[in-house]
């Protein structure tokens, strides 16, 4: 599972205001920055704020939203062209046609992200060789539920800029269509589909490769102590064991996987502690014969 987002709603305003690249990274940005503290190099990363909602297409008895939104000071074309355009995989001919005209003006950006995805992926050895990387198939947008609750977050974002508090910057959206919709009338529910499979970006919350379960789940791979199913003295500590992506960035869960876990294993050790009493080593009695015992298993 990841978490994946709509990329390229950029919305013009009247105001210089927004992190363009010309105009943040230079000697003055640089000086403000190392000697008061302040000014846009204190930014972070020109993600202002983040909202959350459920639209038509949520459970509106679960007590989660389905898309949320990431709002920048600045969009694709803020830097020209010169590092996002790669970052998103946009090839030259695609980011001229859509972004050349607006390059390094003010903008703001809307990115809808949708955060249940029904789309599964997988991962694949490649061989036995352990130093080949895996064949990786995230398998974004298979599920046409997932295009559906884009479509909405895409129309969302843009009633975002007829806000009174957008108006007063004379936002306005960008309205180039993408080389692959234009055929399509714009802003329908068609073009917005074709849009959202035109230029949809990963926001990096790979997870669920190796889902937490009981035994008898025929996906599971790791029990309720994260220890791998059908092996001994392995574990798995880190975003893959979820069950189900979170809703919202998943930061914060892997944090505490990584808390739990690492609790599991100190409590793996001492367990076998008599009366936890601490040699003059630091470490609980019984730890070093375990210690021996298991020297040669790795935990992950």
């Amino acid at each position: 599972m990841d978490h994946i987002a709509v990329g390229g709603m950029a919305f013009l305003i009247d105001y210089p205001i927004s992190l363009v690249m010309n105009r943040v990274v230079n000697v003055n940005s640089a000086i403000r920055y190392a000697v008061a503290n302040s000014g846009p190099l204190t930014s972070s990363v020109g993600l202002e704020t983040v909202a959350f909602i459920t639209t038509k297409y949520g459970n509106v008895s679960d007590d989660w939203p389905d898309i949320e939104f990431m709002l920048t000071s600045t969009s694709t074309n803020s830097d020209g062209g010169s590092n996002v355009k790669r970052a998103h995989c946009l090839t030259d001919e695609f980011y001229s046609e859509v972004f050349d005209e607006i390059n390094n003006k003010d903008v703001f950006g809307v990115f809808p992200m949708i955060l249940r995805p029904k789309s599964r992926g997988n991962i694949k050895l490649r061989s036995a060789n352990p130093f080949h990387h895996p064949l990786i198939y995230p398998n974004y947008l298979t599920h046409p539920d997932d295009v559906r609750v884009l479509r909405e977050g895409v129309k969302a974002g843009l009633a975002i800029a007829e806000t009174q508090a957008m108006r007063r910057f004379g936002a306005r959206y960008h309205r180039k269509p993408l080389p692959g919709c234009k055929h399509l009338p714009h802003f329908t529910d068609e073009y917005w589909d074709c849009y959202t499979r035109q230029y949809t970006m990963t926001i990096y919350h790979m997870s669920g490769s190796a889902k937490m379960g009981p035994q008898s789940d025929p996906w599971a791979v790791v029990d309720p102590e994260l220890r791998v199913y059908g092996t001994s003295g392995l574990r798995v500590i880190d975003a893959s064991i979820m069950p189900q992506i979170t809703s919202g960035n998943i930061n914060a869960p892997v944090i505490m996987i990584a808390e739990k876990g690492a609790d599991m294993i100190i409590n793996y050790w001492t367990q076998g502690a008599i009366g936890f009493h601490n040699n003059n080593l630091g470490y609980p009695q019984g730890y070093r014969k375990k210690r021996e015992l298991y020297s040669n298993l790795t935990y992950v």
